[in-house]
């Protein structure tokens, strides 16, 4: 390999490092702009009493409840676990483009 096409390589590689630098700093930083505005939404939906909006652009955005249980550990061989008014639900936006 002669020492044109190396520096080319070498140069190439540190520009697209550079590159993908910038794109996960920029993915950070959108990705913590969603967090907070994922939980002001979630308030919204469930004070407008709706599951759902969809956008100019066609994605659809829903609420999305999940309940679980919880466990408190085995005892005498079965499992006990809270009652089901005592079960925190969870809720999550998710996105959809349609």
């Amino acid at each position: 390999m002669d020492n044109k096409t190396l520096y080319g390589l070498v140069s190439e590689y540190a520009a697209k490092t550079e590159a993908r630098r910038k794109l996960d700093a920029e993915s950070k930083r959108l990705a913590t702009e969603i967090a907070l505005l994922d939980e002001r939404l979630v308030q919204e939906f469930e004070t407008a009493g709706i599951q759902n909006v969809k956008t100019a652009s066609g994605q659809t955005v829903y609420l999305n409840r999940e309940i679980f249980a919880k466990h408190y550990g085995l005892t005498s061989g079965t499992w006990t676990s809270k009652s089901p008014r005592a079960c925190n639900p969870s809720s999550t936006l998710q996105r959809f483009i349609e």
